[in-house]
């Protein structure tokens, strides 16, 4: 990470078979992480049912489910952040190879994000998952937060294809949450990436709870 190189925790080696090779090493390791995140996901949360889903270890705390919903939340927003910076980007010419490094402020945030939580970070309300989002009052999941987590994984390696053919150096992704922040577009998927690590980080330990309910019985 002090060299700036991009640092991609948990992926494979080899690329899925059947896709396409991507320009950059930086893009193809992104697309293993999220690749690894999509595995990651469905060995936490397939076949629970929807009390597991929506149990939590304590009341302030959240579940995996609102795991998952908090991941897709962010996703979909950064989703539109990053359509709208490569579309200026299209439009402007800034055409490149989709190779990138990150800067000194995206290595500490891509950092601050990976599991295990280096400290409590507070989630801004707009990703703040649904039984969470008006009143902190708890509901129970609606049982298709994994199906939903994994097809916007999808999305984001569809975009990491579309900057293969672009210099994610000179794009800027203006943060959903605030325009006074504003990522280069290699570090909005590395911290994407970073993000949903830490969150099924948390998954994991809430499965891996004494208390954790057991499956329903037929």
């Amino acid at each position: 990470m002090t060299t700036g190189a991009l640092r991609v925790v948990g992926e494979e080696p080899q690329e899925v078979a059947g896709e396409a090779p991507l320009p950059a090493p930086e893009l193809a390791a992104l697309r293993r992480s999220h690749r690894s995140l999509q595995r990651q996901a469905r060995a936490l949360a397939e076949g629970l049912d929807e009390a597991q889903l929506g149990w939590r270890p304590a009341p302030e705390s959240w579940s995996i489910g609102e795991h998952l919903d908090h991941l897709s939340r962010t996703s979909e927003l950064y989703l539109e952040a990053i359509d709208r910076a490569l579309a200026e980007a299209r439009e402007r010419a800034r055409t490149g190879d989709g190779s990138f490094r990150l800067g000194l402020f995206e290595r500490w945030f891509v950092a601050l994000l990976e599991p295990p939580p280096k400290r409590r970070l507070k989630a801004p309300a707009a990703f703040m998952p649904a039984a969470r989002a008006a009143s902190g009052a708890a509901s129970g999941p609606s049982g298709d937060e994994l199906d939903r987590f994994l097809a916007l994984q999808e999305q984001v390696i569809e975009r990491l294809a579309a900057t293969g053919r672009l210099d994610p150096h000179r794009i800027r992704v203006v943060s959903p949450v605030s325009p006074l922040l504003r990522l280069r577009l290699g570090a909005a998927f590395a911290v994407l990436a970073a993000h949903a690590r830490r969150h099924l980080w948390h998954g994991r330990r809430i499965k891996q709870d004494e208390r954790f309910p057991a499956a329903a019985a037929g």
